[in-house]
């Protein structure tokens, strides 16, 4: 498990789904969905973004640096619940919640 998984893993189980469950889905997701990388300059165009937004705190700065992750590898949209953070990145990012997706 890499970068989103984490993510996907570490929300999963604070709502109490099991880790062999979460794992489970994981695998599935990865047979669908490419795993995306951080790229050799990622980190230093995350730490440039930091150093502008100065009200930045904590798990904030983790989704900067999978916004620029996402950005690095070709990524124009992401879908989180988080959406507010991502808008408030000003980054080149399509952001949705889908929760505002009518199916």
């Amino acid at each position: 498990m890499k970068g989103i998984d984490i993510e996907f893993f570490s929300f999963l189980t604070r709502l109490g789904v099991s880790h062999r469950k979460v794992i489970k889905e994981i695998r599935k997701h990865l047979k669908v969905f490419p795993l995306i990388m951080p790229k050799p300059d990622t980190f230093s165009k995350t730490m440039e973004t930091v150093s502008k937004l100065k009200w930045l705190r904590g798990t904030q700065i983790y989704d900067v640096f999978l916004a620029h992750t996402a950005l690095d590898n070709g990524v124009s949209t992401i879908y989180t619940f988080n959406d507010k953070h991502f808008i408030n990145f000003k980054l080149p990012l399509n952001v949705v919640n889908p929760t505002n997706l009518s199916l």
